[in-house]
């Protein structure tokens, strides 16, 4: 069984011969211990391949100098981050004076792409996140008062952005890619950032537009969202999410009970406890109670987790190890 079959299969709870598992070594992590990631990802071959964590042939990461990085994206949004290859954060938004949504120029993706016919084009790219994006071209603080306060213009802003992604996900349609990726970071550590309802009124048919085409064309839907938000993950299931990326441990296991065989966990193994402090046994325990409570007999878990460069790199070895001892059947 070949990676790509074995994915689909755990996907759709169609009894993959062993539990898929993904490399996900974040820009810094190989800026910094880049022996390690060649290492680990020749030792462990990962079952997925995602375009914009890997260069084409011939070409190498450039070791950034500065400090405190700043740049503009295509939405005009300024981004800014004071560590080397992390993600950084919007700084300066174009939208911050509604009197700029009139004049704003929406980015058109199929333009950018006749623009550079020759350049390498990232499969993941651009980001389908509604609600970070607003939060980019508006202000975070700002965002949730226009939200707050039922502000009309807010209900412009959220579509013309999703008429934008529309035209990414309608140019990944017609690829041969099985999956479409969109995420929003909802959850704060103890709950969702704005009301159930609201999510509902408001963000879920924003989602539901998304998703509609790619479900059309066949493609599955993957969704991420760090923080707890155990509040809208039925609605996400209901909306035909078949993969989704949560930080369950943070949640706690026994809160995803309820869904454990309706969706396909990507898991997000513990980044706030056991890989950066636990012991490498810690690292495999962990691991195999997440793959008991989350996966089943005919699949639904994927084995991931995004590597920071300030992990152990014997807690790095000890999840792959893990991967491969508790996903083998």
């Amino acid at each position: 069984m070949d990676s790509r079959e074995r994915t689909r299969r755990a996907i759709l709870f169609d009894r993959p011969d062993r539990v898929p598992f993904f490399h996900r070594f974040l820009k810094a992590t190989q800026l910094r211990r880049p022996q390690m990631v060649a290492d680990l990802q020749a030792r462990y071959p990962g079952d997925m391949a995602e375009v914009c964590w890997y260069m084409p042939p011939g070409l190498v990461a450039a070791k950034e100098t500065s400090t405190a990085l700043e740049t503009t994206d295509v939405w005009g949004c300024t981004i800014t981050t004071g560590v080397q290859g992390l993600q950084g954060i919007a700084t300066k938004f174009p939208l911050a004076d509604w009197r700029a949504l009139d004049g704003y120029s929406w980015p058109d993706f199929r333009s950018l792409l006749r623009r550079e016919p020759r350049k390498y084009h990232a499969a993941q790219y651009p980001l389908l996140n509604p609600f970070e994006r607003m939060q980019d071209l508006r202000g975070m603080e700002t965002l949730l008062m226009d939200l707050a306060e039922g502000d009309p213009r807010v209900y412009e802003l959220r579509d013309q952005v999703v008429d934008a992604m529309l035209v990414a996900v309608a140019m990944w349609c017609q690829t041969d890619v099985d999956t479409i990726n969109f995420q929003d970071d909802w959850g704060s550590q103890r709950s969702l950032l704005i009301r159930p309802a609201l999510w509902r009124s408001f963000f879920r048919p924003a989602y539901e537009r998304l998703f509609a085409p790619a479900r059309q064309a066949g493609k599955l839907i993957f969704f991420h969202s760090c923080g707890t938000n155990l509040a809208i993950l039925p609605d996400l299931i209901e909306m035909g999410v078949n993969i989704i990326n949560v930080q369950h441990s943070m949640m706690g296991l026994d809160k995803m009970a309820p869904f454990r065989g309706r969706v396909c966990f990507l898991t997000q193994m513990d980044g706030q406890h056991v890989l950066p402090f636990g012991t490498p046994a810690e690292v495999r325990q962990h691991v195999r109670e997440v793959f008991a409570a989350l996966g089943t007999v005919e699949g639904g878990i994927i084995g991931y987790a995004p590597i920071m460069p300030d992990y152990p790199p014997e807690n790095v070895e000890a999840l792959y190890a893990a991967y491969v001892e508790f996903g083998s059947r």
